[in-house]
C-alpha cells in the first residue's frame, strides 16, 4: 500500500492542528465530585468522566479507550499510567530526532561516527568501548532521581505518585 507524500503531509499538518484546537465541550465541576482532589497545573481529577477528565482526548479518536481499562483504574492508578505514556513518549520523540540528526550530523568522537544511523553504533563501540558504559550508568542516574523525586517508596500504602510528575522536564519548566 501506497501513501503519497502530499496525503502524509495532509495528515499530519491536520493531526498537528487538532492538538490545539480549543475543547468544545466547556468544563463544569460539583463540589462534591471535586472535593477531594487538589488542582495541578490547571486540572481538577474528576473520577466520573473519561480518564478522570484528564486533557488529551481529541477528534477524531476522541474518547480513545475501546477495551474499556481506565474504567476500573482508580484516579491515582490513571495518573500514573499518563505519568508512564508522557515519559515514553517524550524518549521516543528524542530518540527520533537524534536518529534522524545522527545522519547528516557528526559532532561526537572528532567526526570518525559517519553514515547511515543503522551502522553507527557498530562504529561507537569499536571506537570507545566504555561509552555505552557510561551511557547505561548516566540513564540510570537520571531514572533514579526521577524514582527518588516524584514517587514514595514500595512499603507507603497509598498514592505511588509523591506529586504531580512532569516527566523528562529537564528544565523544571512545569508544561505537560
Amino acid at each position: 500500500m501506497k501513501i503519497s507524500v502530499t496525503a502524509l503531509t495532509f495528515a499530519s499538518v491536520v493531526g498537528f492542528a487538532a492538538g490545539f484546537a480549543p475543547n468544545a465541550v466547556p468544563k463544569t465541576a460539583t463540589s462534591l465530585s471535586m472535593a477531594n482532589y487538589p488542582e495541578v497545573n490547571g486540572w481538577t481529577a474528576d473520577p466520573d468522566k473519561f480518564c478522570a477528565g484528564l486533557p488529551g482526548s481529541v477528534a477524531p479518536f476522541g474518547e480513545f479507550d475501546p477495551l474499556g481499562l481506565t474504567s476500573k483504574f482508580s484516579v491515582e492508578e490513571i495518573k500514573r499510567y499518563r505519568e508512564s505514556e508522557v515519559t515514553h513518549g517524550r524518549v521516543a520523540m528524542l530518540a527520533s530526532l537524534g536518529y534522524l540528526v545522527g545522519e547528516s550530523f557528526h559532532p561526537f568522537f572528532g567526526g570518525v561516527v559517519t553514515g547511515p544511523a543503522n551502522s553507527q553504533l557498530q562504529q561507537v563501540e569499536e571506537i570507545a568501548p566504555g561509552f555505552f558504559i557510561a551511557l547505561t550508568v548516566a540513564i540510570g542516574a537520571a531514572e533514579l532521581y526521577r524514582a527518588k523525586t516524584g514517587w514514595n517508596p514500595p512499603p507507603k500504602v497509598g498514592s505511588l505518585l509523591r506529586r504531580v510528575v512532569i516527566p523528562f522536564d529537564c528544565f523544571n519548566i512545569g508544561m505537560l
